[in-house]
């Protein structure tokens, strides 16, 4: 809890009203879930504008509306600031109304367009084996000491994420391992914390339904880096093409990571097999349970990660050698008569990296079922289907997470490129069920491996707003 003034201390007004000693016992941008003595930021987006809202807001105890614009309507019993950029502000009052947790605990935050999940997964088993309690922020889930939670966000809203540091604060957590989305960014949610180490993956064409155009998406990934202070640290990847734009004006300490070239963290990739990677990390080689040879990447970023955080090398390069894939990232399942990738590839740029990874491991023909994802950039959508296209020998398309589009529109992006030719061997199937059972059922009569990809961890099918129960592994296992 805090106290108005207190929190107008930290806080960029343009303008306030009705202002008087109130104590803030909770602070929310969602008015449902405003309580007594709250305060309520009034945040506009695509479709909502927050002004709808504020009434309901006082209804269920706001005593504090922040807002950009003048409200519909005022209340004598509440009081009213107005700011330039009320994302920023929740960013800066959620920081300082839960006592600031990033300063108290290491944090390192993941960003670019593949390798996130791996990275911050591979770092947060790598720790806690090394007696570290940490916590997790990820797609795939939020960790907070020994207790799991469904993910909602992969960076959450800047609320929820000071409140889960606060509770790994609270746990003893010495370590946080977090994503940090292109959304995160542009929209404020992770402005006011403090990184210990800042990581660049890569980045390739992905969210332009919502950045535009690619170099607004450079833009947003930068502005990480760009705020990291300066005795904090920056690992990146060198092998990436646009890194160095990335990074230029970051005031952090810097260290590179490479498998192509000489770097302070560089890899080799000795031998990639069903059974896992053989690897010369800085000269030392290495066995490691992970698969896939762009795997290689994630591993050498986390292990880079863990010499920066002073870990000894020895006892780091026996906890990656029992290290798993991430959940639905290149992960495999293996039955009596089929082995089957599951993976949220959801780019060309990924399945480019997982195609390569396959036949590095197998000789045998493959079968993929994919979709494309609904209401998402459909730019991409065609560049995928090429990628499986030249790199399988079935392609099954069927429906991913349509969310408001329907399957055909979805369809017909993914075909506008291909030819008559190309299109009369494409197995289309909408029903997801339905398509992986085909190709279970193919990959066994053809000895192909099969690989399912676009949902990875996810445990459901987005529809018109709802959520249906859908697992890609239980299914796979179910027909294999």
């Amino acid at each position: 809890m805090k106290y108005l003034s207190q929190i107008l201390e930290v806080i960029t007004a343009v303008d306030k009203k009705n202002i008087t000693e109130i104590l803030i016992e909770n602070i929310a941008s969602d008015s449902r879930l405003v309580k007594k003595n709250g305060m309520f930021f009034s945040v506009s987006g695509s479709n909502l504008n927050g002004r709808d809202f504020q009434k309901k807001a006082i209804e269920n105890g706001a005593v504090v509306i922040v807002s950009e614009d003048e409200p519909k309507e005022y209340f004598a019993d509440v009081a009213y600031i107005k700011v330039k950029n009320v994302r920023q502000q929740i960013s800066i009052v959620s920081d300082f109304f839960f006592d600031s947790p990033s300063k108290k605990i290491s944090v390192v935050g993941v960003t670019g367009t593949n390798g996130k999940s791996s990275v911050v997964n591979f770092l947060f088993q790598i720790f806690n084996s090394l007696g570290y309690k940490s916590g997790l922020i990820s797609t795939i889930n939020y960790i907070i000491g020994d207790k799991k939670f469904d993910s909602t966000h992969t960076t959450p809203d800047s609320i929820t994420l000071n409140y889960m540091l606060k509770e790994m604060v609270k746990e003893n957590c010495k370590f946080c391992f977090m994503e940090v989305s292109s959304h995160s960014l542009s929209q404020f949610r992770v402005h006011a914390i403090k990184y210990k180490i800042g990581i660049f993956t890569n980045i390739s064409h992905d969210h332009l339904d919502y950045h535009k155009t690619f170099e607004n998406y450079l833009r947003t990934k930068k502005i990480f880096f760009d705020s990291l202070a300066v005795d904090s640290k920056l690992i990146y990847n060198a092998d990436d093409k646009n890194s160095s734009k990335i990074v230029e004006d970051s005031n952090a300490e810097i260290k590179t990571y490479s498998i192509k070239n000489k770097t302070d963290y560089s890899c080799k990739v000795i031998e990639s097999t069903i059974e896992g990677l053989h690897l010369k990390i800085n000269n030392k080689e290495i066995y490691t349970r992970v698969c896939g040879e762009f795997n290689a990447y994630n591993i050498l970023a986390a292990y880079a990660t863990c010499i920066e955080l002073n870990l000894q090398k020895e006892m780091v390069l026996i906890a990656i050698s029992n290290i798993v894939a991430a959940e639905g990232r290149f992960e495999i399942i293996k039955n009596k008569n089929l082995v089957s990738i599951l993976d949220y590839a959801h780019t060309d740029d990924a399945f480019r990296n997982i195609y390569s990874s396959i036949k590095k491991i197998t000789k045998k023909s493959i079968t993929t079922v994919f979709g494309c994802g609904g209401d998402r950039d459909k730019h991409k959508r065609s560049a995928m289907l090429d990628v499986v296209n030249k790199n399988s020998d079935f392609v099954i398309i069927t429906s991913d997470n349509p969310r408001s589009e329907t399957f055909e529109d979805i369809t017909r992006d993914m075909l506008s490129n291909s030819s008559n030719d190309e299109i009369k061997r494409y197995f289309i199937v909408e029903d997801r069920e339905q398509a992986i059972k085909l190709g279970c059922t193919l990959s066994v009569q053809k000895k192909s491996l099969l690989l399912v990809a676009g949902k990875g961890h996810e445990k459901f099918q987005e529809k018109n707003g709802i959520k249906t129960p859908f697992d890609d592994k239980k299914i796979i296992i179910k027909y294999s």
